[in-house]
């Protein structure tokens, strides 16, 4: 008898990290640190599985969705504004 668990899709760490937008070393500290869900499906020290579910779990707690920091007008130096800082033409 399977349970809903069970049949989530499992992804590696290289698909994890692609879907969080994140480099693969910072999937592994998060994991050792404890900020995303991980299984082994065949035991310990083997192969290293995320579920679905540590996408959502991992965005929450590390807040990859929130918006990015704005600086107040009254702080920014005067001139224009170097084309890398320029986060509205992606």
């Amino acid at each position: 008898m399977s349970s809903k668990a069970d049949e989530e899709p499992l992804f590696d760490i290289d698909e994890i990290s692609e879907r969080l937008g994140v480099n693969p070393s910072t999937v592994w500290r998060w994991k050792r640190s404890g900020k995303i869900p991980f299984v082994q499906p065949a035991g310990p020290g083997t192969t290293v599985r995320f579920p679905l579910s540590a996408l959502d779990a991992c965005r929450q707690e590390t807040g990859l969705d929130a918006p990015p920091p704005t600086v107040p007008q009254e702080e920014r130096l005067p001139g224009p504004r170097p084309g890398w800082m320029d986060f509205t033409n992606n």
